[in-house]
């Protein structure tokens, strides 16, 4: 797209017993593209949610790596009334040095995953860390945050 942007609004609300497993397929901006994507997530006692999200620097195959135009994406997750998760990204080539530390860093895709449970155990944060320990070619960060109950 020459002009214009795409954009997409995803809303969701979880209850008691409820489980979601929000996994999209990778975000690939083209070049010349212009991506907007804004999601919210309000979850209650006893529901859980897993999310992922991918993204690519581009069609990397076809040399269109940080060719596109922009890239707006945010996630926010609500715990009742509670804001417990805010993840706000802005990705402009033209502006940014987008291979650069505190961006891609020399890579070509960046991934999300988040796991919200107010009932989770310590011992699959600990597995989850043990398996992508093993990884190769990746950098990764666990972060727990406080129980809600």
């Amino acid at each position: 797209m020459k002009v214009g942007k795409a954009v997409q609004y995803n809303s969701f609300t979880l209850y008691e017993g409820a489980f979601l497993d929000y996994d999209p397929k990778p975000t690939i901006p083209f070049a010349d593209s212009s991506f907007y994507s804004s999601t919210v997530c309000r979850l209650t006692e006893g529901a859980a949610l897993i999310y992922s999200d991918i993204l690519a620097a581009g069609r990397v195959k076809r040399g269109e790596v940080f060719r596109f135009r922009e890239y707006r994406s945010g996630m926010r997750i609500y715990y009742g009334k509670e804001l417990i998760f805010l993840e706000n990204q802005f990705l402009n080539p033209k502006e940014q040095s987008l291979e650069q530390i505190g961006f891609f860093e020399g890579f070509t895709h960046q991934a999300s995953l988040g796991i919200f449970y107010d009932r989770m155990k310590d011992n699959l944060i600990n597995k989850l860390y043990d398996i992508l320990e093993t990884v190769e070619d990746i950098q990764f960060g666990i972060s727990k945050a406080k129980n809600t109950v």
